[in-house]
């Protein structure tokens, strides 16, 4: 995957998201007050959808295109070495055989010098309810800068993800237009700034370690 083909994925699924929310918006604009509520209603879980939709896809289409670079673990920031070790973490126990833990130690050994070729799929998709904390760990993943968003962790736990919650599970959540369309225009402020990140951190090639001392060869496996 080139460069410029995947930060047009990402591009074209922010848009197309941004756009239907802003569809909803008009359309609950419309005068007519039959439909005013229930479009307002759709609009919250509409909005969480679409943020949590477009932070697993444009993580995904990074990790993917590190991962066809074939780069070594050793040129990579430390953090992406956790793909290496994700499903072992998952599935451990500590009634392991003895001859378990010393294959996980040789392969924590030699991870500098294996490639970054295969994805383990559930570093992203075992997440559901993208509230702050799991935010967070996904920024740490991606090794994203947190702080851009820690204005709006309350937002997101308190507010969209809350709000959601109650209209999926079929509560009656009190709908006002400038709340709800609020909701949805910070919901899109998230989106950007996670896809602005991911962004710069390609151009910039923020994903390796530039440290000549990290010179390392593929291994063969």
């Amino acid at each position: 995957m080139l460069r410029d083909d995947c930060i047009s994925n990402i591009t074209e699924d922010l848009t197309w998201r941004i756009k239907e929310i802003h569809d909803l918006m008009h359309l609950s604009s419309q005068n007519n007050k039959a439909y005013e509520k229930v479009v307002l209603r759709s609009l919250i879980p509409i909005s969480y959808a679409h943020w949590e939709g477009h932070v697993i896809y444009a993580s995904d289409m990074y990790i993917k295109y590190i991962s066809k670079k074939k780069l070594v673990y050793g040129k990579l920031m430390r953090n992406f070495q956790l793909n290496e070790f994700f499903s072992y973490r998952v599935r451990r126990g500590e009634n392991k055989p003895y001859q378990d833990h010393l294959d996980f130690l040789d392969r924590v050994l030699s991870v500098p010098t294996k490639q970054f070729k295969r994805i383990d799929e559930n570093i992203l998709t075992s997440r559901s309810n993208l509230n702050s904390k799991i935010l967070k760990d996904i920024c740490s993943f991606l090794n994203l800068e947190i702080t851009l968003f820690e204005p709006y962790f309350t937002f997101i736990d308190t507010i969209l993800l809350d709000k959601r919650n109650n209209i999926a599970h079929g509560r009656l959540v009190p709908i006002d237009d400038k709340p709800v369309k609020d909701i949805a225009e910070k919901t899109i402020e998230l989106m950007r700034t996670f896809s602005n990140l991911i962004e710069n951190h390609i151009h910039q090639e923020s994903y390796k370690i530039l440290s000549s001392e990290n010179e390392c060869s593929p291994s063969s496996d």
